[in-house]
């Protein structure tokens, strides 16, 4: 089903709930049982165009012309409905914001200026409508005699609206805006305004789009469309899958079959090399071969044996951006924060500020999806001559003959063995089941049409997974397959709920890792998730988005230690596909076709503009008949952002807004008349304040303000009672937000984060159970007892930070385990802590900072069953660290960070750590020795230390060179760390910002690159 019809059936089924006017409601009903019943033929439909467009596609002849002019007309078809539904759709939504206006209005005025929205204006709904009768009628007719689709027994029994109706209709609703008003019209006016001609026009509105519909269907007839020919998506949407056991399979089978050429990368990248400039190596194939997987894999297990290291997702031309990536990643993995004015460097402060950090630095850059030579020109002019680089570049065209080009490898595609693993794996994530032979046999016909492309075996894999194991079901996918391109038939398998959420994915810029739970509180806010009776709208698009995942339309990114998945990304592939698909079903419009030319789009509906769209003049985009947006997506880079917000109030049918890296330091007051806004992202910008318009979002879901300098929210934030979401600052800062709003009428928070804390907030918490992130700062002593009785009545909590005022000490009167806390964050001391987070069965990340515990966390914490991360920055005043065996049984990752009064860790016991993968120990001067058995741990991947004695460091080498794990050791100075001593006098702890960088790059690099299965020796690959 085309997504514009799907969007449009939730649209009315959403509209026709809340609709108290029972005529209205009975008209808008009519319409969505009309295109309920062109959903089969559209099935079929879609799919004859897809084997018409398909890229696959061979030996057409003569013979077959008259096939192509049928599929052509089927795609005609197709776009008419698309069209119809998106016009259907604009008038229903601006119908609602025209209810919101009219009844959010306070007085008799404020109605009657709410009621004009109705009939007066340039692109009113009136307006709208008057349009889409005018336009049907003329297409009615003209379709009707040219094609002769009706016979005269139809067109007798269709009653049209003429010409005159329409214009007698224009001419009284319009009457109260005209100066000379006639006196025949004086005594009707005021019902015209009240809405006795608003119901009128919505009727005639209602018969047209029905009747225009019953002709496309009959259309359908003609063209001999058939209901349901060929594989629908199954009955449930998805997969009864574990999570994260499926994420863990899907990340075993990424690199299945590439262990030669990832050995051979690695091998390469450990070579001494005598030269002093950039060794570069090329991993070159075609397109959906694993060219960036494999680098992935690659990187992840490498990039600790570099001094620094940065991944570059390169665009279709060098852009200053492109430096502004590798400078980030080069500075994250210094655990250094990047320079708050970094997006308005220009290119020579960009390469001044990487040559100095990489002067005699072995370094690793990895350069995704480089497409010409220019581009890897313009980053190694930013490198210095004495920096031990390696250079890997990934391309879809053959980079061999680069004169500076060291090594280069070819990835094959897979051997049939390999493919038909990968399928097997992929169809079955749970476990590898018995295969009937006539279901193998179909699969190896099914691979023998993939031809050894990974890319196409796993996503249908992905497809196959929600399949029984039947040969009928097999066989018609196979059949489709031999006919058109994987993709498609992929796409065509979704849900339309799935296809728009896929849809909008792709409007993410190329190659961009996109946080998941962010794109899916844009879903949300969209109207794209499907409903469930026992979940919340987030636990559903979670599970929307897991199903994306399992069917490979969209990829993981990052992956977290316990295996959820943070980010994601849209192959090329997928991209190109998903803005085709855009374009032809009106949901989104691109700017630039691929040639890189500006495009004209007729009314974008999902507009996103990034650092590519830059190149269009803003001449070029004011053009843009813009008035009916849903979604604007401002990305980073695009340069002509300041210039959109400006007329933002022209948008007023948006229910996304999200700005990226805002120069300006305010938001026009204007934005108060989004009545329609769900989402508002601010993310990164430079405002300093919010307008006091945002009360008038009523409808708002989401805010987010995070690395923003706005410190206070405006007053009167109680009439947005919608809110789920408020992002005011990140956990690590000690920056908090303002909030003088009685909190306990957002009865739908689920995340508070960034808050400062007040006797009202604490009493307010406790009115809001349904919580699952909270993050609070400046809390005092006087705060203790309540905000603990608060957070116990939160049993869904997940994560929760808390962070003391400066110069408090608060005590811990929390009993509640909190059953399903999974991260914790504490910055401050607070008294019996200990106690408490050793009942947090579930708890995976654990942060403490300035904590100043006497008690050694170590043995206290060391049988949390879930435990995956523990970090201890200035969090313990002891001297001693130990613990027994079989301690930490999960834990992949352990920072001992400015503990300065520490001297000891005992002998790692057998059975501890035992899937300990990185160790991390920073600026702790009276750390003697590493503990004895540290060199036994098989897991290790990765020691770093920063900062610490000479004599440390070198037993430090000696456990490297004699451990069995064959860790990799990295040593480096963290200025920001040494920086500060104890001059200052009475300063009884570090104040959080010194490490708020160092904490965030711990957290971020656990989620980094989806981590590979480590290969054990040269013969196992």
């Amino acid at each position: 089903m085309a997504v514009p019809v799907g969007n449009l059936l939730r649209k009315l089924k959403e509209c026709i709930s809340h609709e108290s006017n029972l005529l209205i409601a009975v008209h808008l009903e009519q319409i969505k049982k009309v295109f309920e019943r062109v959903k089969p033929y559209l099935r079929d439909a879609e799919w004859k165009r897809d084997l018409h467009d398909t890229e696959w596609r061979r030996n057409v002849n003569n013979q077959e012309e008259l096939k192509i002019k049928k599929y052509e007309k089927i795609s005609r078809w197709v776009s008419q409905i698309a069209a119809l539904a998106v016009e259907v759709e604009e008038i229903i939504v601006t119908y609602d914001l025209y209810l919101f206006d009219k009844n959010t209005s306070g007085s008799l005025f404020s109605k009657f200026l709410s009621s004009r929205f109705l009939i007066v204006g340039k692109d009113t709904l009136s307006t709208k409508i008057q349009q889409f009768l005018s336009r049907s009628h003329q297409q009615t007719n003209s379709i009707i005699n040219g094609n002769g689709f009706h016979s005269s027994h139809q067109m007798r029994s269709h009653r049209h609206i003429s010409s005159e109706n329409n214009v007698s209709v224009v001419r009284n609703l319009t009457l109260p805006s005209n100066r000379a008003c006639p006196t025949d019209s004086t005594t009707s006016w005021h019902k015209h305004l009240f809405g006795m001609d608003s119901l009128e026009l919505l009727g005639q509105f209602s018969e047209k789009a029905t009747k225009e519909m019953q002709r496309l269907i009959w259309e359908a007839l003609n063209m001999n469309l058939v209901r349901i020919t060929h594989v629908q998506a199954a009955a449930t949407t998805v997969p009864a899958h574990d999570s994260r056991r499926a994420t863990q399979m899907i990340l075993e089978t990424s690199i299945l079959g590439r262990q030669e050429e990832v050995s051979k990368l690695e091998s390469w990248l450990m070579v001494e090399e005598e030269q002093s400039d950039p060794v570069i190596i090329s991993v070159t194939g075609v397109g959906g071969i694993g060219k960036t997987t494999i680098a992935a894999a690659v990187y992840e297990s490498m990039r600790h044996h570099f001094n620094c290291h940065a991944w570059a997702s390169v665009f279709q031309s060098p852009t200053t951006s492109l430096l502004q990536d590798v400078l980030r990643g080069i500075l994250k993995s210094m655990s250094m924060m990047a320079p708050r004015n970094i997006d308005a460097m220009n290119d020579a402060s960009l390469r001044e500020m990487i040559r100095s950090r990489l002067v005699g630095k072995k370094f690793l850059l990895v350069l995704d999806d480089v497409m010409k030579k220019d581009e890897w020109e313009y980053v190694k002019s930013a490198l210095p001559q004495d920096c031990q680089a390696k250079i890997l570049l990934t391309s879809g065209t053959n980079l061999q003959y680069l004169p500076d080009c060291k090594y280069a490898i070819h990835i094959p595609r897979l051997t049939p063995q390999n493919a038909f693993n990968l399928l097997q794996k992929r169809v079955c994530l749970q476990q590898t089941t018995f295969w009937p032979s006539v279901v193998k046999s179909e699969a190896e016909e099914i691979l023998g049409i993939c031809k050894g492309i990974p890319l196409a075996i796993a996503t249908i894999g992905g497809l196959l997974s929600t399949k029984q194991m039947e040969t009928k079901e097999w066989t018609i996918v196979r059949h489709m397959l031999s006919q058109a391109h994987f993709t498609p038939l992929c796409y065509s398998d979704l849900h339309a709920v799935l296809k728009s959420c896929f849809l909008y994915a792709a409007l993410f810029p190329l190659n961009s890792e996109i946080p998941c739970k962010r794109l899916q509180q844009l879903w949300i806010a969209e109207g794209f998730v499907q409903a469930r009776a026992t979940m919340t709208a987030e636990e559903a698009a979670r599970l929307q988005m897991e199903e994306l995942i399992w069917r490979n339309m969209i990829q993981m990114a990052q992956v977290g230690l316990d295996g959820e998945v943070e980010t994601c990304r849209v192959l090329r592939p997928m991209r190109e596909f998903a803005l085709k698909r855009s374009e032809q079903d009106k949901f989104s419009s691109s700017l630039l076709d691929r040639s890189g030319n500006a495009l004209q789009p007729e009314r974008p509906h999902h507009l996103s503009l990034s650092a590519e769209s830059s190149s269009i003049p803003i001449t070029e985009v004011d053009k843009l008949n813009l008035s009916g947006m849903y979604s604007l997506l401002l990305f980073k880079g695009y340069k002509h952002q300041p210039l959109f917000i400006t007329s933002v109030s022209s948008f007023r049918l948006l229910s996304v807004l999200e700005i990226q890296h805002l120069t300006r330091d305010d938001l026009p007051d204007s934005v108060g008349d989004l009545g329609l806004l769900r989402y508002l992202g601010l993310r990164g910008t430079k405002l300093k304040k919010l307008p006091t318009s945002l009360k008038k979002l009523q409808r708002l879901q989401t805010l987010d303000i995070r690395d923003t300098f706005i410190r206070d929210l405006p007053d009167g934030l109680e009439g947005m009672k919608m809110l789920r979401h408020l992002l005011l600052a990140g956990s690590f800062g000690d920056k908090v937000v303002n909030l003088v709003v009685a909190i306990e009428v957002f009865k739908d928070l689920q995340t508070l984060a960034g808050v400062g804390v007040t006797e009202g907030i604490t009493k307010g918490l406790h009115h809001l159970p349904q919580l699952q992130k909270l993050s609070v700062g400046e809390v005092k002593s006087c705060h203790s007892v309540t905000l603990f009785e608060s957070i116990d009545h939160m049993k869904f909590l997940r994560s929760l930070t808390i962070k003391c005022a400066p110069e408090e000490h608060i005590d811990m009167i929390s009993c509640n385990p909190l059953e399903n806390l999974e991260k914790l964050r504490i910055g401050g001391p607070i008294d019996n802590l200990l106690a408490w987070i050793e009942k947090l069965h579930s708890l995976k990340y654990l942060y403490l900072w300035d904590c100043l515990l006497m008690k050694d966390p170590l043995s206290a914490l060391q049988h949390l069953p879930s435990l995956v991360l523990l970090s201890l920055c200035n969090a313990y005043n002891g001297k001693e660290i130990q613990f027994g065996t079989r301690a930490f049984l999960k834990l992949k990752k352990l920072s001992i960070l400015r503990c300065k009064k520490l001297e000891r860790w005992t002998a790692m016991k057998d059975g501890a750590m035992g899937k300990l993968q990185t160790l991390t120990i920073a600026y702790c001067p009276n750390f003697t020795r590493l503990p004895r058995g540290l060199g036994e741990l098989t897991s290790l991947q990765a020691l770093q230390v920063a900062d610490m004695p000479a004599h440390f460091i070198k037993e430090a080498r000696d456990i490297q060179s004699t451990s069995t794990s064959k860790f990799s050791l990295l040593v480096r100075e963290t200025t920001q760390l040494s920086a500060y001593t104890d001059a200052k006098p009475g300063h009884k702890m570090l104040p959080i910002s010194m490490f708020a960088h160092l904490m965030r790059n711990i957290e971020e690099t656990d989620k980094h690159l989806p981590r590979q299965p480590k290969l054990k020796d040269k013969k196992e690959a």
